[in-house]
């Protein structure tokens, strides 16, 4: 009897243990095809720590490899934030991404942008910097696809950091998407 009582006990813990190990994140959609506010919901499990890599709604895309190049300008990409829809005019939707201004501080740079895509995007952010010394602010829409277009506004926060000891470089500009047309020389 007491041989059972330990494995159950052993059993149990062991359970309780490997179940603390997982992150369990639930993901509620709302489902634009009934009536009122309806939801799914999805349940993510990962079993380890670096598998807790969850993109929801407009976010950045965090420490990816185009974003260090900015680094040797000073700039570390710390936030990204999108408005709702600007704008359902198809006119003001295609060809309209630029930026709209840009606010500096001793800390912090804010760029303020506007695009043009579906209107039931959301966004994911990315920087990149190149050797002449342009910021491209990229951004990749993804999600339902309606029947409209939107004009959405687009904040890329960085925050200045001398992050390898180095002299930093100077921008010269600013881009969206690697789009010659949309450059803001600085």
């Amino acid at each position: 009897m007491k041989l059972i009582v330990a494995i159950l006990a052993f059993l149990s813990i062991s359970i309780c243990g490997l179940a603390q190990r997982n992150d369990t994140v639930f993901v509620r959609y709302m489902d634009l095809h009934g009536d009122g506010e309806n939801y799914r919901i999805d349940t993510l499990f990962s079993g380890r720590p670096t598998e807790n890599h969850y993109l929801v709604g407009t976010t950045m895309l965090p420490n990816s490899s185009s974003s260090y190049m900015t680094y040797s300008y000073g700039l570390r990409l710390t936030g990204f934030s999108g408005s709702d829809c600007n704008s359902h005019s198809e006119s003001e939707a295609y060809g309209s991404s630029k930026v709209l201004d840009v606010q500096r501080t001793d800390s912090t740079l804010i760029i303020n942008c506007q695009v043009g895509e579906n209107c039931c995007y959301d966004f994911l952010g990315d920087v990149a910097a190149d050797d002449h010394g342009v910021l491209d602010l990229i951004y990749h829409g993804y999600g339902e696809n309606c029947a409209c277009n939107c004009c959405f506004g687009l904040t890329y926060t960085f925050s200045f950091e001398n992050l390898y000891g180095e002299e930093k470089k100077e921008l010269t500009g600013i881009m969206i998407n690697g789009e010659e047309a949309t450059l803001f020389k600085l």
